[in-house]
């Protein structure tokens, strides 16, 4: 019984190539893939937190960084009036002189 086990192993491994011979194994062929990653300063994402911009930008090695823009007009933020400026202006009569109107000018601080 032991017998037939060892030559039936013997013949499985020969039929697979498990035999010696004098024929050098080819090596297997390495195929380098360079990674598709996107250039360094290309912009992946943008989104809004309030008024601050935050982008990730990628860093050319497959990697990105996060910025943030605070107070960015991108993200709906408008300068604050100088001071001076007319912010509201109200117009009134008065009942007893009809003729006579009153205006008030409200200024930024």
């Amino acid at each position: 019984m032991k017998h037939a086990i060892l030559i039936s192993t013997i013949l499985i491994l020969s039929s697979c190539g498990g035999s010696s011979s004098t024929e050098e194994a080819t090596p297997p062929t390495v195929v380098a893939t360079t990674p598709n990653n996107p250039s360094q300063g290309t912009v992946l994402e943008q989104r809004c937190s309030d008024t601050t911009l935050i982008e990730v930008i990628a860093d050319g090695l497959g990697g990105s960084t996060e910025t943030q823009t605070e107070n960015s007009e991108a993200c709906g933020y408008e300068d604050p009036p100088q001071y001076g400026t007319p912010m509201a202006v109200q117009t009134a009569q008065t009942k007893h002189k009809p003729w006579l109107t009153l205006s008030f000018l409200f200024l930024r601080n």
